[in-house]
């Protein structure tokens, strides 16, 4: 049942598992974060705002679960209309603490930011240095005078900051504009040292974005990025994707090379009294046809080697074995086969997966209702081998799994044409910049309330197959409970199995998540949902591995996995088609 692997093999699972745990998280961008990319936008889009509007109207880009998280401030902009200075070093301290807050306000980072001078006396370069550090900013891009190069190396290395040199095309320092130059002007200097190239200047001055950076190669430490409709002078400004840079050629060659740039920035707002939906287009086509691919390619060589999940002690073993259910709600219709993930990316890790893996594996031996194929490899999830499993269990996958875009196609397609899709808990936090995944599954969530919070469940649908272990009477459990935003959960599509009691539960009890509340406190735990021809079942329980030794709730599991192979027959009409309606008419 469980798939073996080589000793080795296994040890480099590990390893690259241990290095997407560690791999900086940026706050909504889960897919950059995978391959160690940061995607933002310049403020210099929004010039004709204050920095701080500029924060604000950045903040809003983007999906619900995936919003731009990073922006790169400049030198020329005034702050706020309450501090009226440039953002720059001479700030108080009392207004870099009001910069930072702001940032922190709306999810923000600033790791970058443009002056085009920067200063090499030590009492202004030790007020940059301070600047950079209060405001968490990593590199500075700047077109300095190329004889302070070396001084500025120096004040680079002390301070802990990179300088990225910039080229303004010819109406800036004549020695920048030409890749080659910036090499030359380079050559000798520390790797704090390096390029940010406005590809956009590039493509103005005949400069194919590609061929520049296989030019300055490692010494990329930040891009703006920028798109025109031809190369040369004769070319105008578009939104990227619109154009002919080649954006994604540009940042797979980036990957391929190793980089991690600072940050990759949106730069070109067009028109100034409204840059927002010219910026939020760049931003979209930048996430679903630059970073998802190779993210993709990342996910699916770790995807076969990373092994299944099992540790757990043997007293654990023992309990969750003694808690599997004995006989199945259903008889099998034919023999079935159910495809096991429990791949994860830019997390830490569930603990509880190895239990839940145990406890599959014993409800299996036990009841003998189907057979478990446990495999993390991405390739399982393409048509021509998904197809011949009658359903797919994702336990706990958090993170952007399901990148490439054959992969997406085919995994909607399977549930659409009749497979099945089954998942817990952390589940729905994978690949939440992919709508509709969120959309088959029931829903993306958002936060959560305590990690071990006490509530009451209601048994919403007491009659349903699936509840049979709870008599249809209500009962307390303490786990972790996310909440889901609607759009997309509904119960409009969804048949709503189980939720949280609000009028018997204390919704602010321990690590009280204020963001967490729903103006109609309707707080799902599990569903059931048709998805074209197929069947999707989801319970919110999963988070702490004692859950799997409870035996009400794996015969719940048990019965919304037989479900969902087409064994157990569930209605599936949405619970706001049946509200109000007496029993028998259900």
């Amino acid at each position: 049942m469980r798939k073996s692997l080589p000793l080795r093999l296994a040890f480099v699972a590990v390893a690259l598992v241990a290095w997407l745990a560690k791999t900086p998280v940026a706050a909504q961008q889960p897919m950059p974060s995978v391959i160690g990319w940061t995607t933002g936008v310049g403020a210099h889009a929004f010039r004709d705002s204050t920095f701080f509007e500029a924060i604000d109207k950045a903040s809003e880009i983007g999906a619900p679960t995936q919003k731009i998280s990073a922006i790169e401030g400049y030198m020329g902009q005034k702050v706020s209309s309450d501090i009226p200075k440039e953002l720059n070093w001479e700030l108080s301290e009392s207004e870099l603490n009001a910069v930072r807050q702001k940032l922190r306000s709306r999810g923000m980072s600033m790791p970058v930011y443009y002056s085009r001078n920067l200063p090499t006396d030590p009492e202004s370069a030790a007020k940059l240095g301070k600047f950079v550090k209060a405001l968490g900013v990593q590199t500075v891009v700047s077109e300095p005078d190329p004889a302070t190069l070396a001084e500025l190396d120096e004040i680079a290395n002390q301070y802990e900051f990179n300088i990225a040199i910039h080229n303004h095309g010819r109406q800036g320092s004549p020695v920048y504009w030409d890749p080659k130059n910036v090499m030359k002007a380079l050559e000798g200097r520390s790797n704090r040292m390096g390029v940010c190239p406005d590809i956009g200047h590039w493509m103005r001055e005949g400069i194919e974005p590609l061929a520049g950076l296989k030019i300055v190669k490692d010494k990329l430490l930040s891009a703006h990025l920028h798109d025109r409709t031809k190369i040369g002078p004769e070319g105008r400004e578009v939104p990227l994707g619109e154009g002919v840079a080649g954006i994604p050629a540009f940042l797979k060659e980036i990957h391929r090379l190793g980089l991690k740039p600072t940050m990759l920035i949106i730069e070109f707002g067009g028109d100034r009294k409204n840059p927002s939906p010219t910026v939020a287009r760049s931003f979209s086509f930048l996430q679903s046809e630059g970073v998802a691919p190779i993210v993709g390619e990342v996910m699916d060589e770790v995807s076969k080697k990373t092994p299944i999940r099992w540790t757990v002690t043997p007293e654990e073993r023992a309990s969750i074995t003694a808690a599997a259910p004995s006989a199945a709600p259903a008889a099998p219709k034919k023999p079935r086969r159910l495809l096991v993930v429990d791949l994860q990316a830019a997390y830490g890790g569930h603990r509880s997966i190895p239990h839940f893996n145990v406890a599959l594996e014993a409800m299996v031996k036990k009841t003998g209702a189907f057979e478990a194929v446990f495999d993390n490899d991405l390739a399982n999830l393409r048509w021509d081998k998904l197809r011949h499993f009658d359903a797919l269990y994702l336990n706990n996958t958090v993170g952007p799994i399901f990148n490439a875009p054959d992969l997406r196609r085919d995994l909607l397609r399977y549930v659409r044409e009749g497979g099945g899709l089954a998942g817990h808990h952390g589940t729905s936090r994978a690949s939440r910049d992919w709508a509709k995944f969120g959309e088959m599954l029931g829903s993306h969530s958002v936060r959560h309330g305590d990690r071990h919070e006490k509530v009451v469940v209601k048994v919403d649908d007491p009659g349903n197959p699936i509840n049979a272990a709870f008599d249809g009477k209500s009962f307390e459990f303490t786990d972790e409970f996310f909440r889901f935003p609607t759009p997309p959960y509904s119960r409009e599509k969804l048949r709503v199995l189980l939720s949280i009691d609000v009028a018997r539960t204390d919704l602010r009890q321990g690590n009280y998540c204020a963001e967490c509340e729903r103006e109609d406190h309707d707080y799902a735990i599990s569903w059931v949902r048709s998805y074209g021809a197929g069947r999707v079942f989801f319970a919110n329980f999963g988070n702490g591995g004692e859950v799997f030794s409870d035996p009400r709730i794996l015969q719940h599991f048990l019965a919304g996995i037989q479900f969902v192979l087409g064994d157990l027959k569930v209605d599936t009409a949405p619970s706001a088609q049946i509200a109000g309606k007496p029993a028998a008419a259900k």
